[in-house]
């Protein structure tokens, strides 16, 4: 039986990822936790940050679920599923804990980081594979090429962005945290890009958090380059589309999957275990 997790029960929530993802830590799942319990996306949401699995009234296992609402016409929320364990006596019960949680027709999940087990069970739930994986991009590079007519800026609360784009205040959060939030001018259009910081091989790089139109990647990529390289970023990994032209190399790492939802267009961890997490 599912139960949602709540700040009284961190200690035993802890208790279980430690048991179920050793290599962590304690204290890396004491942090990542109140992470996410302290992640205002899933109150906006309406949407449990976690579910314990019971047996006899008691935790045997544990899915972990941030989330956060997007605006556009179908105002849907996105879920993102990450960190599940059961324990060994238990472990077969696995499909029905899934099966509780994605029965729910609500919300768009998401499973950004499957192992190639779950990558094979994902199906079995209506999940599809969303990318091919990821690129690699050199900042540098990037910035010598010639621009268009396309314009990028730093985003601003009352932008009026294009699409399915998660509330202003989410936004604003991860910016105060040090992400890089920009917003690509194309015509009319107004398309939001949220980069994460981190290390490359001890280079300084960014990866892809939110990409609100793949389309409009090619003919931004330079003032994308230049808007990042000023602020130190020499590597950007950004998840791919298949049909999209592409600067450099393609790795295979970084396929995730979705369900309720294509994602033909968008890249959207804003509010996900690659976004509240130290991974």
């Amino acid at each position: 039986m599912l139960t949602p997790i709540t700040p009284a029960r961190a200690a035993e929530a802890v208790s279980l990822l430690d048991e179920g993802f050793p290599e962590r830590g304690q204290a890396f799942w004491q942090r990542s936790l109140q992470q996410i319990l302290d992640w205002p996306g899933n109150a906006l949401a309406g949407y449990p940050p976690g579910f314990f699995w019971l047996e006899k009234e008691q935790p045997v296992g544990i899915l972990l679920t941030p989330a956060s609402p997007r605006g556009g016409p179908e105002g849907r929320i996105v879920v993102n599923v990450s960190s599940w364990y059961l324990r060994p006596d238990f472990r077969w019960k696995a499909p029905l804990m899934l099966r509780a949680v994605f029965r729910d027709p609500g919300p768009v999940f998401t499973d950004l980081t499957p192992t190639p087990e779950v990558q094979a069970m994902l199906p079995a739930f209506g999940f599809r594979p969303v990318n091919p994986g990821i690129g690699l991009q050199l900042t540098p590079l990037l910035a010598l090429r010639p621009g268009g007519d396309v314009r990028v800026r730093a985003w601003q609360p009352d932008d009026r962005l294009e699409g399915a784009v998660p509330p202003p205040e989410l936004i604003a959060r991860n910016r105060d945290r040090g992400f890089i939030s920009l917003v690509i001018e194309q015509g009319a259009a107004r398309h939001l890009c949220v980069f994460r910081p981190f290390r490359y091989r001890s280079l300084p790089a960014a990866f892809s958090i939110f990409i609100g139109s793949h389309a409009a990647l090619p003919a931004a990529w330079p003032a994308l380059a230049r808007h990042l390289l000023a602020r130190g970023i020499l590597v950007v990994q950004c998840d791919v589309r298949a049909g999209v032209p592409h600067p450099l190399a393609l790795r295979r790492r970084g396929l995730w999957f979705a369900k309720g939802e294509t994602f033909d267009d968008r890249t959207d961890h804003l509010g996900s275990e690659l976004c509240l997490l130290d991974l």
